[in-house]
């Protein structure tokens, strides 16, 4: 595949034009950005769109490695120098939690962003639904228990 061909989604068009009966429903979502000629795009929107091909992956990539280093330096951090008390626990467990969500699911659902189906399979389109209903659960659980827990303490 030539470095200037991108698979990019009829949603992904949709949602840089804001135009939701720009794109045809046969429309080849195998496309040659560098010189697509897509009936009424302007330059302007063409530059959009080569701006989306670039920066969306870009920025989830970076959302992927910051909260990585981040979840993994607080899991570091208080198994290596913190108290073994349950409020460190529970911040741990949801260290986790986020560790596992971003590094499981937020780089193939930045996949959808630019390519024009799920590529990975049905296990993994498995896993990843199973990941973001756990890491939610999980988030919302800790953060109902977590005041309690320091109210709890604060009153002893």
């Amino acid at each position: 595949m030539d470095t200037s061909e991108v698979h990019v989604s009829t949603l992904a068009y949709q949602m840089i034009l804001g135009n939701t009966t720009f794109v045809p429903e046969n429309f080849n979502t195998t496309t040659d950005i560098s010189n697509m000629s897509v009936p009424g795009l302007s330059p302007e929107e063409h530059i959009s769109l080569q701006m989306y091909k670039i920066f969306v992956p870009l920025i989830w990539g970076i959302l992927t490695l910051v909260g990585a280093f981040g979840n993994a330096l607080v899991i570091y951090t208080l198994i290596r120098h913190g108290d073994k008390n349950a409020t460190n626990y529970f911040v741990i467990n949801l260290a986790v939690s986020d560790f596992a969500f971003v590094v499981i699911v937020v780089p193939f659902t930045a996949t959808l962003y630019v390519l024009p189906e799920w590529v990975f399979g049905n296990v993994m389109c498995k896993i990843t639904m199973y990941m973001i209903y756990v890491s939610t659960l999980n988030v919302v659980c800790l953060r109902g228990i977590l005041p309690l827990e320091i109210c709890v303490i604060t009153s002893e």
